[in-house]
């Protein structure tokens, strides 16, 4: 029986000899005719924590203007083209991201003309799968219309979350009469199959975003409010769903010893999964209180906290560095937590960020759901900092060092990790630092840190980077004015 026509079996004929030849040739790659793009929706096809390739997206420019055509390219880990594509749509429709589990790519589009969002599913080799369609209420279109056509310069959205190799989540805006929520979709990659999640019961607002996915269970945060969404102290929980079915398992205070603002879940060293954030008092009102330090959740298979560690900004970061007020370093400010990452020999690594303001709990999980990452810093903070520190931990979650890094006045959030798996004792966070025009990583290699940087061209647009194979990354930049984006390795 012949599964493969002819044309398939010459495609990968041509995609295995143009890997072999590109993987010794090929490390650059550049588009003209860049109408537009958002490069956050540029990014890595990843298998078991290595790269295998890159999927990139923009708008071109159109002769005759009918209509919108986006270019879609996927390429192998040396950036040979393994298939690229065009994609019309109507006028009014706009791509708002794109995100990968490692096995497929999703698109979401907004169509202003029918009020629908789009989520196409592709393979990793470019062939369309299945398509999803979310229709939008009257106040949720009036919403996304506002977005979706709002300068993509200013903002980047992050409502799209892989789920490993068996589909994804997004995070959309729910409204019905006088009940503001969120709502979950799951959208499966491997068969035609979705369902909805929307926490609505016991109270008027909800906030609240993606936690992770540990042992078949899909976390989520929120923030319920009876009345008052600005002034009223919000009931705060961990919610706890089964990914195949959507099916509430459990809503959990989120309340142990203390309260904790969860970051996310990271999945560290043999496996295992733990909440993270920033911790309060029982009694904090999460909308003006600030924090008492840095939480860590251990987590059980049926989402019980196996242990709790705790890292008081008085009683342990007072000891290697200057608290001024309460979480407040000196010169630095308050810290916006990025990344946890556990080396192989177990110690634990903590990305952070200074702000000289508190970042408002509810203004972050309705930024986050609203999809305007870049509009936390530009309108809920002043006097940034934007000092980025690593935080050393032992294996029993003790500081060992804290290390601050110039990266005042530059964007927010610019930040990624090279690291390959969790049996390995070195790793490098990248930041992009405007001051400087370079990017800076800080290394950790058998417990030592060290630092270095790479230049970047000063008449970019804008520049984003990518993990990439050892000792290199993946660094894109996008010229406006000749409507071009550019991309090739950088050795570090």
């Amino acid at each position: 029986m012949n599964l493969f026509s002819k044309g398939v079996k010459l495609f990968f004929c041509l995609s295995i000899a143009h890997i072999f030849y590109n993987s010794v040739s090929g490390q650059s790659l550049a588009f003209d005719a860049v109408r537009s793009v958002n490069l956050i929706n540029q990014g890595i096809i990843q298998n078991e924590e290595q790269v295998k390739g890159y999927y990139f997206l923009y708008e071109k420019d159109s002769i005759d203007n009918s209509g919108n055509i986006f270019k879609f390219v996927i390429t192998n880990e040396n950036l040979f083209i393994i298939n690229q594509q065009e994609i019309k749509l109507p006028d009014e429709s706009v791509n708002l991201e794109i995100s990968c589990n490692g096995s497929e790519i999703i698109l979401m589009f907004f169509h202003k003309h029918n009020k629908t969002f789009e989520y196409i599913v592709y393979d990793t080799y470019g062939f369309q799968k299945f398509t999803y369609i979310q229709k939008l209420s009257g106040k949720e279109f009036r919403h996304y219309k506002e977005i979706a056509f709002y300068d993509t310069k200013e903002y980047e959205r992050k409502s799209i979350y892989p789920l490993d190799t068996l589909g994804f989540l997004s995070n959309t805006l729910w409204k019905d009469n006088n009940k503001i929520s969120y709502r979950i979709n799951f959208y499966n990659s491997k068969k035609d199959e979705q369902w909805s999640f929307v926490p609505n019961e016991g109270g008027s607002y909800f906030y609240g975003d993606y936690l992770g996915t540990y042992k078949n269970i899909i976390y989520l945060s929120l923030f319920s409010f009876k009345e008052a969404i600005y002034t009223e102290k919000p009931q705060t929980y961990i919610i706890g769903l089964d990914v195949k079915t959507g099916k509430l398992l459990f809503k959990k205070s989120a309340d142990a010893k203390y309260l904790l603002l969860a970051k996310e879940i990271k999945i560290l060293k043999n496996g295992q999964g733990y909440l993270y954030g920033t911790y309060f008092n029982l009694k904090a009102n999460l909308n003006k209180d600030k924090p008492d330090g840095i939480a860590l959740w251990k987590l059980t298979d049926n989402g019980e906290i196996a242990e709790e560690k705790y890292i008081s900004w008085e009683n342990d970061f007072s000891k290697h560095i200057e608290i001024t007020d309460k979480g407040k370093i000196f010169g630095v400010g308050y810290l916006n937590l990025h990344n946890i990452v556990q080396s192989a020999n177990g110690e634990f690594y903590i990305l952070a960020e200074g702000y000289h303001k508190v970042l408002n709990a509810y203004v972050i999980a309705k930024a986050v759901l609203f999809g305007l990452i870049n509009s936390i810093g530009d309108n809920f903070t002043k006097d940034v900092a934007s000092d980025m520190i690593l935080i050393k931990l032992d294996t029993t979650c003790k500081i060992q060092g804290i290390n601050i890094y110039d990266k005042k006045n530059s964007n927010y959030f610019c930040y990624n990790i090279t690291q390959q798996n969790n049996t390995s004792n070195s790793f490098s966070f990248w930041y992009y630092a405007d001051k400087f025009k370079s990017l800076k990583a800080i290394n950790v290699s058998d417990s030592m840190i060290t630092t270095n940087k790479i230049k970047v061209n000063p008449h970019t647009s804008k520049s984003i980077f990518l993990p990439a194979f050892a000792k290199h990354i993946l660094l894109i930049e996008y010229f406006s004015n000749s409507k071009k984006m550019e991309m090739h390795f950088e050795k570090f």
